[in-house]
């Protein structure tokens, strides 16, 4: 069984966080065992993730943003993985992990990617992770436009609508949830 392993800066109610939920539940719906490592903060939505059937892995968050990537290359190694990083932060902490695994990102607002730093900083890490991701998703209407521009690599991009309901079987069984016309 594939694991998937979901990095995400925190588990404190929030868009990316309420949309993670949505995912998690599915996947575990679908058979997959599914883990979260949250990088900071307190652990808001933990109990939410646990009675959906999904893994919080808290000893990360205790970690310096050097080493998270060593700590979570040990937890993954010798697996068959995904990881899917939600936000910057998880994404350059995904970056630099020394071990062999399957990445998936996903772009949850249109901001730029490092805010406060100059722009072609932000582009430049943006790129290095679009580079190194097998699959790249933006799931706000206000990141079509961002995604299409920012677009360098030959990777898959998908853009998806802010929504819940159903599991993408075409594009990747293993991620992309989106809003149905008929849900709304």
């Amino acid at each position: 069984m594939k694991s998937i392993f979901h990095i995400i800066t925190t588990i404190n109610r929030g868009g990316a966080e309420n949309q993670l939920l949505v995912l998690v539940s599915e996947q575990i719906r679908k058979g997959y065992r599914v883990s979260v490592i949250y990088l900071k903060g307190e652990p808001e939505l933990k109990e939410e993730f646990i009675n959906l059937g999904a893994e919080v892995i808290e000893s990360v968050s205790k970690l310096s943003t050097v080493v998270q990537p060593l700590a979570i290359a040990k937890l993954i190694s010798k697996r068959n993985v995904v990881l899917h990083a939600h936000l910057p932060r998880a994404e350059l902490v995904c970056l630099v992990i020394p071990a062999r695994f399957i990445l998936i990102t996903s772009r949850h607002n249109a901001e730029p990617f490092f805010p406060g730093a100059p722009k072609l900083l932000s582009n430049l890490l943006a790129r290095l992770v679009e580079v190194r991701a097998r699959k790249i998703s933006r799931w706000s209407g206000d990141n079509v436009r961002p995604a299409k521009k920012l677009r360098t690599t030959t990777q898959p991009l998908l853009l998806r609508p802010w929504g819940l309901i159903r599991i993408d079987q075409q594009s990747h069984p293993l991620m992309h949830v989106h809003l149905s016309p008929a849900a709304l």
